[in-house]
């Protein structure tokens, strides 16, 4: 097909070690040594990709590094003399890691914006040294969003997997963070319903989404009704009434 589609078009594939004719039997093996090395191919590339699915499900991050880490390569001696390349997991580099936890920590307060948190790290850490360049708001936005720093990697191609990388805050803290900063993640839907006010302020302690309110009408003992609002969480069992 590749040959057909070359040839209308004027290309004339030639081979240095091997001598194809242009009769049926030169385009016979002509096209079999294409379809025979466009298998290899193929087949290299599921085997690099099962190799590197399996590394990741093992906890090592295949990619550019996350702002503050870095990785060694260690050679060891095996018993038979050979030498191999060990890759060891990420590790934060020292003079990142209290500005990054620092980040996460006053984010979470939620006093502070993007910029203003870039302006306070650049300034508290002298972050352009540590760095080569100065924290920006979009670098925090980044940074905040990540699961990363915390333990866990993301990938589209491999999904969601614990890391084998030295975290350096926790679960908590990265949840305050985000939700501080708005971000968009585990929200549930708000319900249409003025009176539960409430789902605006409260969010679940430990998943991060916004509280769902309903009410409910209870007979009181001096004969009257009265209305009760209940704010909880679908992946939770508790309320706040």
């Amino acid at each position: 097909m590749v040959i057909g589609t070359l040839g209308k078009n004027g290309v004339v594939i030639r081979s240095v070690t091997e001598n194809f004719g242009e009769d049926s039997s030169g385009t016979l093996v002509r096209n079999l040594l294409l379809s025979i090395a466009q298998y290899e191919s193929q087949s290299k590339g599921e085997r690099v990709g099962h190799a590197m699915k399996a590394k990741y499900k093992k906890g090592f991050w295949l990619w550019q590094y996350p702002l503050g880490y870095t990785r060694t390569e260690v050679r060891k001696t095996r018993n038979n003399g050979r030498q191999e390349n060990i890759t060891e997991p990420l590790k934060i580099i020292p003079a990142y890691k209290k500005p990054l936890r620092d980040l996460f920590k006053e984010a979470g307060k939620g006093k502070l914006r993007q910029k203003e948190l870039a302006k306070l790290i650049n300034e508290k850490y002298h972050f352009a040294k540590i760095h080569g360049k100065p924290l920006t708001s979009k670098m925090v936005d980044k940074i905040i969003s990540k699961k990363f720093y915390y333990g866990i990697m993301e990938s589209s191609t491999y999904g969601e997997a614990k890391g084998n990388h030295t975290a350096i805050i926790d679960e908590i803290t990265w949840r305050k963070a985000n939700i501080a900063l708005g971000k968009n993640w585990g929200k549930s839907k708000k319900k249409d319903n003025s009176e539960l006010t409430l789902t605006d302020f409260y969010h679940c302690f430990y998943c991060g989404r916004e509280l769902e309110g309903y009410s409910k009408e209870k007979r009181l003992k001096s004969g009257g009704v009265g209305y009760y609002c209940y704010y909880g969480c679908r992946g939770a069992t508790r309320s706040i009434r």
